[in-house]
This record gives C-alpha cells, sequence and structure tokens, in this order.
C-alpha cells in the first residue's frame, strides 16, 4: 500500500515501549511515562509530542520526509526516509541462450570469401587443358565471439564444402581445396576459347559454446560466402613446326 505526502501531512510514530493501561493498583489508568502514540508534523519533518502523552527527550523519533514522496507501509522503519526505502524489484532471471538463437545469429555473422587461385598463372589458359583450380583457405577460422542476449558465444568455423564456377555454365561442389600443379584435384577443361570468370563459393558450418564454457554444440545449418569472380582468358594454340 503506497501513500504519496501531501502539503498537509498526519503520521503517527511509534515511540518507545507503551505503560500498562492499568495503574499500580489495577484499576484503569492513562497511559505514562515514554510510552504511546505521537506525533506532530512539519512540511519537511516529523518531530514529535501529543496533547496527552509526550514521550522524553531520548525516546523521541525523528524523521526526515520529503514532499511528494512515495511511501510503503511503515516506510523504512528507524530509518530517515529516502527513496532507497522503496522496495526494489527482484532480479530478472538471465535470459537462455539456445541453438535457436545461436543458429540465426550465425546467418548474419560476417565470414570471409577465400581465395581463388588459377594455374596456368596471369589469367590465361588454353583450350582443351587441365586449368587447376585450388583455393588457400585454413581448416579453421579464429575463435569469432559473438554478443547474444547480454552473454558472449563463441563461435568455431570451419569450411565444409567449395563450389567451383568455371565461368562457362559448368560448376562443382566438393570438400576439398584443391592443391598446387603437379598435385592438383580441382581441375576443368574449356571446350571453347574466350573470356570467362571462374569464382569460388565457400559453405560454412560452425559450433557453439558460452565464453569458456562447456563442451562444443553444433550449429544449425550452414552459411554460404560468395567470392570475387576471377578473369580467365582461354586461347587456343597453333602447332608450329620448328627446325
Amino acid at each position: 500500500m503506497k501513500a504519496r505526502i501531501a502539503a498537509a501531512l498526519v503520521i503517527i510514530v511509534l515511540s518507545g515501549p507503551a505503560a500498562s493501561a492499568d495503574g499500580d493498583d489495577g484499576s484503569a489508568g492513562a497511559t505514562a511515562g515514554t510510552g504511546g502514540l505521537w506525533g506532530h508534523v512539519t512540511n519537511q519533518n516529523l518531530t514529535g509530542n501529543s496533547s496527552q502523552n509526550t514521550p522524553s527527550d531520548a525516546d523521541q523519533t525523528s524523521v526526515t520526509i520529503d514532499l511528494g514522496t512515495e511511501l510503503v507501509d511503515g516506510f523504512c522503519d528507524g530509518l530517515n526516509w529516502t527513496p532507497s526505502c522503496v522496495p526494489q524489484e527482484a532480479p530478472q532471471e538471465q535470459a537462455v541462450v539456445t541453438t535457436a538463437l545461436v543458429t540465426q545469429a550465425f546467418q548474419f555473422t560476417p565470414l570471409p570469401p577465400q581465395n581463388l587461385i588459377v594455374q596456368p598463372p596471369n589469367g590465361r589458359t588454353l583450350v582443351n587443358f587441365e586449368t587447376n583450380f585450388y583455393t588457400d583457405a585454413p581448416e579453421v577460422l579464429p575463435i569469432i565471439a559473438v554478443p547474444l542476449l547480454d552473454q558472449v558465444v563463441e563461435l568455431r568455423v570451419w569450411p565444409e564444402s567449395f563450389t567451383w564456377h568455371f565461368g562457362d555454365g559448368r560448376s562443382v561442389t566438393t570438400s576439398e581445396r584443391g592443391a598446387p600443379y603437379p598435385t592438383m584435384g580441382v581441375t576443368h577443361e574449356y571446350r571453347r576459347k574466350g573470356q570467362v570468370a571462374p569464382s569460388l563459393d565457400t559453405t560454412y558450418a560452425a559450433q557453439w559454446r558460452l565464453q569458456g564454457q562447456g563442451a562444443w554444440q553444433p550449429v544449425d545449418g550452414t552459411v554460404t560466402i560468395a567470392g570475387a569472380p576471377a578473369q580467365l582468358d582461354v586461347l587456343t594454340a597453333t602447332p608450329q613446326l620448328v627446325g
């Protein structure tokens, strides 16, 4: 229950233990000495005496109250009133981070495209020649910290697959990164001459945990990041007799 102090205010304060309502001879009598209810109100202070039972100076309770302040039942027993006397709300429970929330956050996490490397170098290859493609993508990205619900989630992210677009309408998806010549791994033969723009899409998977806590848990779904296209001229070779 709350009350608001107005210009006129009446407050009753208990001042010390009340004496027995009965006199020493057992007959009914007025409260004497330092007990009883008392109160005197000014605009700022409640100091007190009553018309019938006035406590001694040692028994008086002084309470300072600001006008317009909300009072709660009994306000602050034994203390001068301050705004801190209002009971504070119980702290709310911390929200729970779930895999569904992390999955949504993962979809909006900035992830890097990976390099597409073409051999032969210098942006030229030949028709009907095994052109080699590979990437130097890392096995695992550095740990990514994502703020979520006033907590920090750690993401462990790695390239799960690669989609190689050769620029002539054909493409292939692999889990391997390819390799430089002579090992190779991902190759393509162009059937006609012209200029093409091959590119590499990297698909990432992830695990998550609260920062420094517990085991890694899988994140549902993946994120695919498209890489910038390269410029490649496909040429025809004319055999020449030498000698």
